[in-house]
């Protein structure tokens, strides 16, 4: 788990999916959340390799920033 300097910190899965994400183009896009307590960010959804923009705006929260 790395640690930022606000206090929060990214979970090792983050950092091993968004590699495979940027090095080897596993998947299309990967969504993101802080989680309630305001301590880690946590994966949220993952977009398989053949998705689509119009699914990525789908899973985007209307209300929330991410």
């Amino acid at each position: 788990m790395v640690s930022l300097s606000g206090g929060i910190s990214i979970a090792d899965e983050c950092i091993h999916e968004f590699t495979a994400l940027r090095m080897k183009r596993a998947h299309r896009f990967m969504i993101l959340k802080v989680n309630d307590d305001k301590t880690q960010i946590n994966i949220e959804h993952i977009g398989a390799r053949d998705s689509t923009f119009a699914q990525f705006k789908e899973l985007m929260p209307k209300d929330q920033g991410r």
